[in-house]
This record gives structure tokens, C-alpha cells and sequence, in this order.
């Protein structure tokens, strides 16, 4: 193993929580999506079966709804290794098919496999000792692709290793290794997935970037190790690599709405390309010199391709360069649509609901509308008193884990807050912002200048006792929910 270097700095004391005791070789489980794999199930089994690691308890497969004999081949392996376990999967989603197999998972590791890729025989070896080495929440393999043998294959997967192309992240460098923002076949103590929850599958195409940031924003590292050897399998054709492209555009554009720090400006890039050669062609039907701005975009842009097939020339040589620019071009093209759909989509629905309370407001008013006002303003000082007058004097401790505060800020704003800073174990000092909602919850998240690491719950660990003991105090709570400003240090 390489020698394991420092963590990030957002990876703050507040991430480490009472861990349970880990074995000196932890039990592995391995969770496998699959759907119509036929071509590949026997050589992934293969793969899984041939691991050097002696601990691996439980392999899953999830299926989502095979009607070619996948299953049957399943079946026959169940009877060989009683470790391989069937699921179906009627959602059908990748995301789905982890959240159905985490409940029946017994150890205490999960490891996420991709069906159209292949693994040498110390991938899970090496990812928990990876796991072991950096201290980090999760550890990721390099997505090297493999091997084509067609002209067009082969100029996908020198488009999979350019910069210009797919490899811009880290995940697909060669070579790469280190502290990362997002992983691929994700290796994750198992306690560390159920503190984070579920993956949202809401998030088509994006929940594996959510996934991974919502473990960062716990303060957790993800950690990229190229000890881990696994290959994956690109598309063998144009129309299947912009179908895939366009989708995944099309997610990520659904998902900038719902945890827009779980993109990258690399994210991004294809839509701006798209909109910097459309928006100028839209204009030009008013105004024709608009036409200048596309075509000083479309010289730019063929001279960063040609930059970019010179550079692939230097490493790999071949009449499928031929071939590169355009696979380059259905790449950026192909996302920076899907993007733009999914922004067109998500904008619809906010028109559409903007619409909807519009209508709604333009009816006539009847007697109800005019009293509802009435009765909700009457009534709430009498409320907001009655609810302060219970959490002065409540005596129930806090409630630990708690939603952060920006939860908060989307249902019914906190009350009142004060700021507290408590010394770590480590010597440093941390930051936290307390607001009070309702009665006896105590909603805390850690002030800091990095995003990755704040407005997240403080949870049942380092500062628990400490905290508790100052909010059950009659005082305190009096001063914090009728006092804006109020601090202390302790």
C-alpha cells in the first residue's frame, strides 16, 4: 500500500463518532445491479468468486426484472456458493437495487461492483486494506477501460483517457491516487452508509456524486487508490455513448436542483458549450451578427479538438484517430443536450406550480379565505408562547442525530440561536451555530468556511455530553430562544 498521506481539512473531529470495533479482517459484502447481463454474468461471477480475500460473507445480486437467462444462471451458482444471494428489484434503478440489498447486509463492509467491468483478484484485498491505511469513509478504484477491438471502441477509449474527453476526472486518471470528491465501485465501512441513508433515486444518473457528497459533508474522505485494479467496459458504439452521455446530462441537470454542491464545474462545461453555440444561433433569426459569436465559439472549440487529437497522437497512435474528434464532439454534444433538457424540465415544473397558485389565487374569494388570515394571526402569539414557555422549562435532553439547519430552512425556520465554540480533543477549536425549533429538538450544525463541511447534524458522539449539559440548562434555554445574539464560550 502507498503511504497514506493527510486527510483533507474538512475531514473535521466531528466525523469521528464512536465507531463500532472492527476485526483486524472485516467481513465484506459485495452488491452487484444487474439487468440482462448475460454476456457478462459468468465472467463477473468469475471474477467475485476468484477474490484472494478470505472474508467476503455475502455476495448480492440485484436484479432488475432479466428476461435472458440471467437468472437461471444465478440460480445455478446459488446452488454452488452459498454466498450469493438473489434479489429483485422492481424499481429497476441502480439506486434502487443498493437501497433494497443494505437492510439484508450483515458485514462490516460494503462494496459496490459495476456488471460491465472486470476485476483482478485482489480488488477486495486491496480496498480494505486501503480502507485499513488512509482512515478514510470510503475507497474507490481508477476506471481504467478496457481494451476494444473495433476502430470506433477504440477511439471511445482514448476518449475515456483524454482530459478533453471523459478523463478530466480523477477517477479516470492514470496513475491518479489520493483524496477525491467522488469514487467509483465505492468500498464503504458499513456503519458509515447507514449513518448517510439511502441513495436518492430521485437522482437518476447523479446519485452515486450525491452519495459520495453527503459522506464528505460528514466529514468522512473518500480516498482513490490505484492499488485497486479494476477495468471497465465503455460503449462499443456511437448511438449507445450518446445515449449514456445524454442521459447522464440529463440527471445531472435534475439533480443541480435537489444538491448542487454534488457537481463540478466539469459537470458543467457541456452546457455551456451547448448554450454558448445555441443561444447565439437562436439570436441571429433578430439580429444576424449574433452568428459571429457561434462561429468564434465553433473556432475555439475545433481548435481545443485538434489540440486534443495531437495530444492522443503523442500517447496512442492509431487509425482510430480518425475517429477521435468525433467521438469527442457526440461526448460534449450528447451531455450538454441532456443538460439542457433536464434544466427545460425542471424549469417547466416551477412554471407549472408558479401557474397552479396564480389560478388558484385569481378565483373568487370566498368568506373562509378572508377569515383564515385572521384565525392564523390571532392565534400565533398565543402559540409562540405556549411553545416557549414549554421548551424553558423542558428537561428532555436533546435529540441526537437531528436534522442540520438547513433542513430546517426548507420546512419552519429556526428560532432564535446562539453560537457556542468547544475545544476538540485534537487541540483545535470548532465553531457551532445552535437554533431552537419547537420544543425540545436542538438542531446543530459546524460553522466553517469550507461548504463541504458545515450545516450537518452533530450526531451522538465527541461533543454530545457537552452540548446536552448546556441546553438543559433553564437559563440558557430562556436566554437563546428570547435573546438574538447570545453566546458563550465554554
Amino acid at each position: 500500500m502507498p503511504k497514506s498521506s493527510r486527510p483533507p481539512e474538512y475531514r473535521s473531529a466531528l466525523a469521528d463518532y464512536p465507531e463500532p470495533p472492527v476485526p483486524e479482517q472485516p467481513t465484506v459484502g459485495i452488491v452487484i445491479p444487474i439487468c440482462d447481463e448475460i454476456a457478462h454474468i459468468e465472467a463477473l461471477a468469475a471474477d467475485v468468486f476468484n477474490q484472494d480475500y478470505p472474508s467476503i460473507a455475502e455476495i448480492w445480486f440485484v436484479d432488475a426484472g432479466s428476461t435472458d437467462g440471467t437468472l437461471k444462471v444465478l440460480q445455478k451458482m446459488q446452488t454452488v456458493d452459498p454466498r450469493v444471494r438473489v434479489l429483485d428489484n422492481p424499481r429497476r434503478s441502480p439506486a434502487a437495487a443498493i437501497n433494497l440489498a443494505l437492510p439484508h447486509i450483515r458485514t462490516n463492509i460494503v462494496l459496490r461492483l459495476d456488471a460491465h467491468a472486470r476485476y483482478q483478484p485482489d480488488v477486495v484485498r486491496q480496498s480494505v486494506a486501503a480502507l485499513h491505511a488512509t482512515g478514510a469513509g470510503g475507497v474507490g478504484a481508477i476506471a481504467r477501460p478496457l481494451p476494444a477491438r473495433s476502430i470506433v471502441g477504440r477511439a471511445i477509449v482514448a476518449a475515456h483517457r483524454s482530459p478533453f474527453g471523459i478523463g478530466v476526472a480523477k477517477f479516470r486518471r492514470e496513475g491518479a491516487s489520493g483524496w477525491t470528491d467522488t469514487i467509483w465501485n465505492g468500498c464503504y465501512w458499513k456503519y458509515i452508509v447507514d449513518r448517510v441513508g439511502p441513495l436518492r433515486e430521485d437522482l437518476w444518473r447523479a446519485e452515486d456524486n450525491d452519495f459520495n457528497q453527503r459522506i464528505r459533508r460528514l466529514g468522512y474522505g473518500l480516498y482513490l487508490s490505484p492499488e485497486i485494479r479494476a477495468f471497465y467496459q465503455p460503449r462499443q458504439s456511437l448511438p449507445a455513448l450518446c445515449k449514456q452521455y445524454f442521459c447522464n446530462g440529463l440527471g445531472g441537470a435534475l439533480a443541480l436542483a435537489e444538491n448542487w454542491r454534488a457537481l463540478r464545474l466539469r459537470h458543467l462545461a457541456p452546457l455551456a458549450l451547448v448554450a454558448s453555440l445555441s443561444i447565439p444561433l437562436a439570436a441571429s433569426l433578430f439580429w444576424p451578427p449574433a452568428l459571429l459569436a457561434s462561429a468564434g465559439m465553433l473556432l475555439l472549440y475545433g481548435t481545443a479538438l485538434l489540440s486534443a487529437t495531437l495530444l492522443a497522437a503523442c500517447t496512442a497512435p492509431g487509425m482510430h484517430l480518425l475517429l477521435f474528434p468525433m467521438v469527442l464532439v457526440t461526448v460534449h454534444l450528447s451531455y450538454g443536450c441532456g443538460s439542457l433538457c433536464g434544466l427545460a424540465s425542471r424549469s417547466r415544473s416551477l412554471v407549472t406550480r408558479l401557474s397552479d397558485s396564480t389560478a388558484r389565487s385569481s378565483r373568487p374569494r370566498r368568506k373562509s379565505d378572508w377569515l383564515r388570515p385572521v384565525m392564523v394571526f390571532g392565534l400565533a402569539p398565543g402559540v409562540f408562547y405556549f411553545l416557549l414557555a414549554s421548551s424553558a422549562v423542558s428537561t428532555e435532553p436533546a435529540v441526537w442525530p437531528a436534522p442540520s439547519l438547513e433542513r430546517i430552512g426548507r420546512g419552519a425556520a429556526p428560532g432564535d440561536g446562539m453560537t457556542i465554540e468547544l475545544d476538540a480533543a485534537r487541540g483545535e477549536t470548532e465553531t457551532f451555530q445552535i437554533g431552537f425549533a419547537r420544543r425540545s429538538p436542538v438542531y446543530v450544525a459546524r460553522s466553517s468556511s469550507d461548504l463541504r463541511g458545515s450545516n450537518r447534524p452533530l450526531g451522538p458522539g465527541r461533543y454530545a455530553d457537552a452540548l446536552i449539559r448546556l441546553v438543559q440548562e433553564r437559563s440558557l434555554w430562556w436566554q437563546a430562544a428570547t435573546r438574538e445574539g447570545f453566546s458563550e464560550r465554554r
